[in-house]
């Protein structure tokens, strides 16, 4: 899923031809009748002219062949980022050969092919109302009566609600958990076309509302990531025992119950780390000079391996940086060669350097991160290390690491804060739902998507300015036009 919804802006400009004419630049206002001046449109978002068809036949083949031109892409897609990271993990382990067979095995993986599937039903199903509806009215139109261009905009918009709408089963095909990542995405493109439909008119504006969002998702996440990791993806945990040992503390100290804690227990979780070794004879004094109570877990029980914080932040941000350059490069570099494929061969040192450029820029973004949030704990350990740690403090230390947003460019921060704003109100739902305060909703994630796509596909049809420039790319990437 990370794979997808993390692409970055490397494609290059698409060029549309045809435009509609029935887009409006100056629209009436329903409330009170004055005409609202919108932004001006560019060129490469200006809606296509829908095609004229002559029998469903003709709509059914291209329905067909759209069908499977997008399930290639999509699995291509999602199969040659799959196969580029772990292509980037064979020159660091030592079984280059099985390495490099596993890289290949990843990319016709169960995954791309579930994920080719959705996106190609999807197309094809939208593809085959849309024009079928398109078909339908033009037959049923009058022949001596023209039809106005606020007509032809009003019907390709409730055409596209439609198509998109039913086309939104396709997300069936999915696991459970990609149904809920991919629904949380639709949902948020579409809540994010209506803002900027409003903000083009002038009705509504939020200032730096990405970097505030993203925060704020941040410190939810980073909070369920230390307090309640089963409330957020499986593929964001992490299973380390100093966690649970220090999330067992917390609980214990807010409940004054259990706050003896044996030697034995430390020395066991130490013993499966790679530690210091003045660390274990640390952590027995600390014991004793508390009376064999810990009020809050020490920085040496975090990062055993070095005594030193800002050493081990350091390490750690280099560590993050080399980790995860290979993933934005392969994430920025497969889509570039597979949807602007023709100018990639006309500039490719231009393209090249694009793509370097936005790699490490993004590389900086998540290792900045990662060290904000690791200092900031070792910073109020060391601040007040004999006063209880409180669960809260977690929410506004991963709030505070979220401004490390602002060293992303300002395109990019807005698609983070799509990304990670979902994840934080999923966290929040379960947490909610695990106390018994939340009813549990089953089937939203199919509603959920229904309902988004029949937006988004209707201000793909008419208003695709009004969609973010990496949701475009990628959409008209993957299903074309009509």
């Amino acid at each position: 899923m990370t794979e997808i919804t993390e692409l970055d802006s490397t494609c290059d400009r698409l060029t549309l031809s045809k435009t509609l004419p029935a887009h409006p630049e100056v629209q009436p206002s329903i409330a009170t009748g004055s005409t609202v001046q919108q932004r001006p449109v560019r060129s490469r978002y200006k809606p296509t002219a829908p095609p004229k068809w002559n029998s469903y036949a003709a709509i059914l083949r291209h329905a067909t062949t759209g069908g499977i031109r997008s399930f290639l892409i999509a699995f291509a897609l999602r199969g040659g980022v799959t196969f580029a990271i772990r292509l980037f993990r064979v020159f660091r382990r030592k079984q280059v050969l099985d390495t490099f067979m596993a890289a290949i095995k990843s990319f016709f993986s169960i995954e791309s092919r579930r994920f080719a599937r959705m996106v190609g039903t999807f197309s094809f199903i939208w593809k085959l109302i849309n024009n079928s509806l398109m078909r339908y009215r033009s037959l049923n139109a009058s022949t001596t009566t023209p039809e106005l261009p606020s007509t032809a905009h009003r019907f390709s918009k409730i055409n596209g609600a439609i198509a998109g709408a039913v086309a939104g089963l396709a997300i069936l095909f999915e696991t459970e958990d990609n149904r809920i990542a991919f629904s949380q995405q639709f949902f948020m493109r579409s809540m994010q076309a209506g803002y900027n439909a409003l903000e083009s008119r002038d009705l509504f504006a939020f200032p730096y509302g990405d970097t505030i969002l993203f925060s704020i998702a941040c410190g939810s996440i980073m909070y369920a990531f230390v307090m309640h990791p089963t409330s957020i993806p499986r593929s964001s945990r992490v299973p380390l025992k100093t966690l649970e040992f220090n999330r067992e503390n917390v609980k214990n100290w807010e409940s004054s119950t259990d706050l003896i804690i044996p030697k034995p227990v430390v020395s066991s979780i130490l013993a499966k780390l790679k530690t210091d070794p003045s660390v274990e004879s640390f952590m027995m004094s600390y014991l004793d000079s508390h009376n064999g109570i810990m009020p809050i877990c020490p920085c040496k029980i975090f990062h055993p391996s070095d005594l030193s914080c800002t050493r081990y932040c350091l390490l750690l941000w280099i560590k993050v940086f080399w980790g995860i350059l290979p993933v934005y490069g392969s994430l920025n570099g497969v889509p570039l060669l597979l949807f602007n494929t023709k100018s990639f061969l006309k500039t490719p040192g231009y393209h090249v350097l694009r793509v370097l450029k936005s790699s490490l820029r993004s590389s900086v973004f998540l290792a900045t991160y990662v060290n904000a949030f690791q200092s900031l704990v070792c910073f109020s350990r060391n601040l007040s290390p004999n006063n209880p740690d409180l669960r809260y403090t977690y929410y506004i230390m991963g709030t505070l690491a979220g401004l490390a947003i602002l060293i992303e460019h300002p395109s990019r921060r807005t698609e983070l804060a799509m990304y990670t704003l979902p994840k934080g109100v999923q966290s929040l739902y379960i947490l909610l739902l695990n106390r018994g305060r939340m009813v549990a909703l089953k089937g939203l994630d199919v509603v959920g998507s229904c309902c988004a796509m029949s937006v988004l596909m209707s201000v793909y049809q008419v208003e695709p300015h009004q969609m973010s420039s990496m949701m475009h790319r990628l959409m008209r990437g993957l299903l074309g036009d009509y």
